[in-house]
């Protein structure tokens, strides 16, 4: 009897389970790491979108800002509709005069709650207008440089008002605050 040969049968089997793991525990991997790239992009763009709708809110309290400055130096005070205040978010007692004659020596911090129907659900909407100064056309102060308005000198326009308007917009569901600041110009 020849015991000096061996039955490669049996140390093959070994081989063959040891590969077939290898490749098994590889493809785990590679699909364990594609779906952590996968919920990692999908949590960023979630992320990005939620501050997007944000920053999309206080855009508009922006324009819903300059809207009320430009309400209220076409109406006045005293002929400003109480449906028109109200539909704008403009508390009962607001001192809109003030805000109409631009004071530099007494800012106005001016401050309006939009209304739901113009603010998207779990959204907390605050304005505020606050009127910073005015100068004589073209427009030139310390810090403040803008060209005339169209039409050259400006008409029957004597000054600038600038206002700062600032939208705070908050998403209550997602925790997410964005804070917008804008510099309004208006010639009058």
């Amino acid at each position: 009897m020849d015991y000096g040969r061996k039955n490669n049968l049996t140390s093959e089997r070994g081989v063959a389970l040891l590969t077939s793991l290898m490749i098994a525990i590889g493809a785990a991997l590679l699909i364990a790491g594609i779906y952590y790239v996968l919920k990692g992009t999908i949590r960023i763009s979630t992320i990005s979108r939620q501050f997007n709708s944000a920053q999309e809110a206080a855009f508009g309290g922006i324009e819903h800002g300059a809207a009320i400055v430009d309400r209220v130096i076409s109406y006045g005070y005293e002929d400003f509709p109480s449906d028109l205040r109200s539909g704008l978010g403009i508390p009962s007692g607001a001192d809109l005069e003030s805000l109409r004659v631009c004071n530099p020596n007494s800012p106005l911090n001016f401050s309006v709650k939009a209304a739901r129907e113009y603010v998207p659900d779990g959204f907390d909407l605050n304005i505020t207008i606050q009127c910073i100064n005015y100068s004589l056309i073209p427009g030139s102060s310390e810090s403040l440089v803008f060209p005339p308005p169209p039409g050259g000198s400006g008409g029957n326009k004597a000054f600038y008002v600038f206002y700062s308007i600032r939208a705070v917009a908050k998403d209550n569901v997602n925790n997410i605050v964005s804070d917008v600041e804008a510099l309004y110009r208006i010639a009058r």
